[in-house]
């Protein structure tokens, strides 16, 4: 009789612990194409010494763009091994570790310096602004 109200006793444990919370669903992630530069012969990096400050915006054409009040979004060419991804609606900037710099609506400071086609050069992660 002992055995038989042990195994129900586990059973019994077994069901509750089955109907506990349910895992939270994974979020969804989709990679964001944004233009970097090519990796520094040498490992040197060499910057231009300008800034540049708006908001980071979301473009079609350029992934993650750098908003102005008084002009034109301006094209970001991002250091090697950044990336961008969307995070449940959320778009984020990566840097090469893949540790989030940036996201879409913040308003940033960008080291560099303007080059070929009017695209601004990175010269590293962007500042956050408060």
């Amino acid at each position: 009789m002992r055995h038989r109200f042990l195994v129900v006793l586990g059973l019994m444990a077994a069901l509750v612990g089955a109907c506990g919370p349910a895992a939270a669903p994974e979020p969804t992630v989709v990679a964001i194409p944004v233009p970097v530069q090519a990796p520094p012969a040498g490992g040197v990096v060499a910057c231009m010494d300008a800034l540049a400050s708006g908001r980071l915006v979301a473009d079609a054409r350029w992934g993650v763009a750098l908003g102005q009040v008084d002009g034109p979004t301006i094209q970001v060419v991002w250091p090697a091994g950044f990336s961008a991804r969307q995070v449940d609606g959320r778009i984020e900037l990566l840097d090469e570790r893949g540790a989030v710099v940036g996201r879409v609506g913040d308003v940033v400071t960008v080291a560099g310096g303007m080059g070929a086609g009017e695209a601004w050069f990175a010269c590293g992660a962007p500042d956050r602004t408060p």
